[in-house]
């Protein structure tokens, strides 16, 4: 289910997907930081380095790991 909404996010705007990564369900968090490195937009990348002090430790991760597509390989911390 994780994965099906995360392919659906891509199908959203940028601007709807900046919406979603500031959502206050976790899940849709998590699923539009996935979404985020497929869309490789910059416009991404503050929303994206704001997640990278998440609580949720998943959402960190996906949101570092589609920060490092969008700038192509600089690697955000945190440490893995």
């Amino acid at each position: 289910a994780r994965e099906a909404l995360a392919r659906r996010l891509t199908r959203m705007t940028v601007g709807t997907l900046s919406e979603m990564l500031r959502d206050s369900d976790a899940e849709v968090r998590r699923a539009a930081a996935i979404a985020s490195g497929s869309k490789n937009d910059r416009s991404l990348i503050p929303e994206l380095i704001r997640l990278l002090a998440d609580p949720d430790p998943k959402i960190v991760q996906n949101a570092r790991n589609s920060l490092k597509v969008i700038t192509k390989g600089i690697d955000h911390g945190p440490e893995e």
